[in-house]
This record gives C-alpha cells, structure tokens and sequence, in this order.
C-alpha cells in the first residue's frame, strides 16, 4: 500500500495484494483435494477538506475490488467527518457515510456511523441487503462494529494521516 498527500491536508492511498499464488491444495475431508486460485485485491481512496480555510470537515472516498476464479466482489463508498471539538491537534471527528458492494449485481447498501477519539475509532456498520439474495437471508443484514487503534508519534511531528475505511 502507497499512502501520501500532496499538501498535508488531503490524503490519498492505494494498495494491491495477491493470496494463493501458489495454487495451494485443501481438503476438508482428507479424501479430495481443492485447489485454492489465486485472488487479486485492488484498493484506494481519497479524503480532502471540504473548505481550504476550516479543516474540519472531511469527504473520504474508499473502493475495494477483488477477484478470484469467477468469483468478483467490488465496493464503493464515501464518508462524511466532522471534527466536533475544533481542535485539530486532538479531535473528536464524527463520521457518517454510506458503501455499495456490487458482484454480478447490486448487492448490498452499508450506511456507516463511527467516531474518533484519541488514537480510536469505533464505528457501526450495517449490510442491507438489496439483490436477489435477501430472500435467501430472509432480508437480514449484518451489523459490523470496528474497533481500530493508531499510535500517534510521541515527539509531536504531524503525522500523514492514516487511510479513511
């Protein structure tokens, strides 16, 4: 992963990986064996200031695609943050944002809350399921709750900021 920023402000990342390059073979009986195909992930994202004068609010763009055999998942989303402390050394940023995830068709709707504090976050996601599926699911989503840690630098440097999920 590539992540960096033109002016301090703004922050732009992308990043690909490779599982299963090897073709490992598995077997869940230990009479047959399945080969595992190689799955390739593509992401990115992009988060900026709303106001070039006023670095409190934010938008950040993040899409995922990944692929492996005939099997292809794609999601794409943005996130509003609003810093409800105004204070840029130590804020308390709140986010609302919504995702897309996509297959062969449209899949799922994510709706997103999460909150900053410190060196947390915590956030609440939901899958609603959109497509043909949600028979099958009997219209249930998921509910994610995330709970991610990011060490701040001790001798004060402003850090360039970590990607926006």
């Amino acid at each position: 992963m590539y992540n960096g920023s033109t002016d301090g402000n703004n922050n732009f990342y992308f990043g690909a990986s490779a599982y299963h390059i090897t073709q490992p073979k598995e077997s869940f009986t230990g009479n047959s064996f399945y080969v595992l195909h190689p799955r390739i992930t593509l992401n990115g994202g992009y988060s900026f200031p709303l106001s070039t004068n006023n670095n409190d609010n934010f938008i950040h763009f993040s899409g995922l695609y990944s692929k492996q055999a005939d099997a292809v998942n794609a999601m794409l989303g943005a996130a509003w943050s609003n810093n409800l402390t105004g204070n840029d050394g130590n804020p308390i940023n709140f986010y609302l944002g919504i995702w897309v995830r996509f297959s062969n068709l449209t899949d799922a709707i994510i709706p997103y809350v999460g909150l900053d504090f410190g060196p947390f976050t915590i956030g609440m996601s939901y899958d609603v399921n959109v497509s043909s599926l949600k028979t099958a699911s009997e219209s249930q989503g998921g509910i994610e709750i995330s709970l991610i840690y990011v060490k701040k630098p001790a001798d004060g440097r402003k850090p360039i900021p970590c990607p926006k999920f």
